[in-house]
């Protein structure tokens, strides 16, 4: 039997051709790697911006770090500045106690040199004062010789006639003793010793020149 043109054509209708669903696999193939790389790309571009996102934050946490680091040793600097002012008052005070030091050391130094230079002239004077005691108890002595010898002769003599070995008599006297002294005992002994003592140099007292 055959069928009518009608039929015929909803048979052909109804048919797919081979080469649409070739095209159509093909198209759903291209979809489907074009889907699957880019999700690739996008989990690679998601552990990427983890990774940064990791890295921003290691990279905020060092900055606080370092920014606390640098405020620790922004007060260590300050500190240490502190102490040094501190340490270069103190070596300043040290080295104004310092030149006073020296400068007292210096007047004292001289004040010594000064009193050695006193004791030298004081020892000076002290030879000096016992060789003229030396040289007046030589004489001392010569003199009681003289009169002892003048006492073993029998010699009368008055004021007058005996006025020059008075004279030396006295002024041996006054030497030893000191004018001062020999006036003294002229007077105890009831004698006249302005007259006596005129033209006898006057001396004081061996003991008041060493003092002097």
């Amino acid at each position: 039997m055959t069928g009518s043109p009608t039929n015929r054509t909803t048979m052909r209708s109804s048919r797919t051709p081979p080469f649409l669903i070739i095209a159509l696999l093909i198209v759903v193939g291209f979809l489907s790697y074009n889907y699957w790389k880019f999700y690739n790309i996008n989990s690679e571009l998601r552990a990427e911006v983890e990774a940064v996102r990791i890295q921003a934050r290691d990279t905020d946490s060092s900055k606080l770090e370092s920014e606390r680091n640098l405020n620790t040793a922004r007060e260590e600097i300050k500190q240490i500045q502190g102490s040094r002012d501190a340490l270069q008052k103190a070596v300043q005070e040290k080295d104004k106690e310092l030149t006073t030091l020296k400068a007292d050391l210096k007047k004292a130094q001289e004040e010594l040199n000064g009193v050695k230079k006193s004791l030298g002239e004081c020892d000076a004077n002290l030879q000096t004062q016992k060789k003229e005691v030396d040289a007046l108890k030589a004489e001392k002595a010569e003199f009681d010789k003289k009169l002892e010898a003048e006492k073993t002769k029998p010699q009368v003599c008055d004021l007058k006639s005996c006025s020059e070995p008075l004279k030396q008599i006295l002024d041996i006297s006054s030497k030893l003793t000191g004018t001062e002294q020999l006036s003294k005992a002229l007077t105890e002994a009831k004698l006249n010793a302005e007259e006596l003592l005129q033209n006898v140099p006057k001396y004081q007292a061996p003991q008041q020149q060493a003092g002097n």
